[in-house]
């Protein structure tokens, strides 16, 4: 539903409440992970809530959703890789644990262009597994919701192995020789 009519419904009758009680529930609601809210077909992060949430005039444009959730079995199955991949067990709860791999990825991803400036150079080795886990990673990386990143990264488990070992590899070169 749009946010201005959901705001709307629950202030006339029978419920009479004021605009801004439906708006600090629903803002509630947000923090508990059971909504997202979406402006421009994207979903709006925590860092921009308040300001979206303070102007009325943007409310006509913001459409709140129920969020999907992912299934207990594949966050299990996404921290246990995690643990497999980069040898630390991550956090239990679904927006803990993709924060927690998403870190993860991201730091690899800045290793992986730092020594791929210096493959590029010619004279250094592991260009290929450089390429191929920086597009790994990009791939992993796209899904801005939860859901969608843990299902990939337990998709695409083979592929992560296999990085996880070349990545140790060239760490090992481009850090210790």
């Amino acid at each position: 539903m749009v946010l201005n009519a959901l705001a709307d419904r629950y202030a006339g009758r029978p419920y009479g409440w004021p605009e801004l009680a439906t708006i600090l529930l629903l803002a509630r609601l947000y923090m508990a992970s059971e909504l997202q809210f979406i402006a421009d077909s994207t979903a709006i992060p925590r860092e921009r809530l308040f300001e979206a949430l303070t102007s009325q005039r943007r409310w006509r444009s913001i459409v709140v959703m129920q969020r999907e959730m992912t299934s207990p079995e594949v966050v299990k199955k996404a921290r246990e890789l995690g643990r497999e991949v980069f040898g630390v067990m991550g956090p239990d709860g679904e927006d803990d644990l993709f924060e927690f791999l998403k870190k993860r990825l991201e730091g690899w991803q800045e290793k992986l262009h730092q020594y791929q400036a210096l493959a590029n150079t010619g004279n250094y080795t592991g260009s290929e597994d450089i390429a191929a886990g920086l597009s790994l990673v990009k791939a992993l990386l796209a899904p801005e919701e939860s859901n969608k990143f843990l299902a990939r990264f337990t998709d695409r488990r083979e592929d992560l192995l296999d990085l996880a070992e070349s990545f140790h590899d060239l760490k090992h070169f481009y850090e210790q020789q």
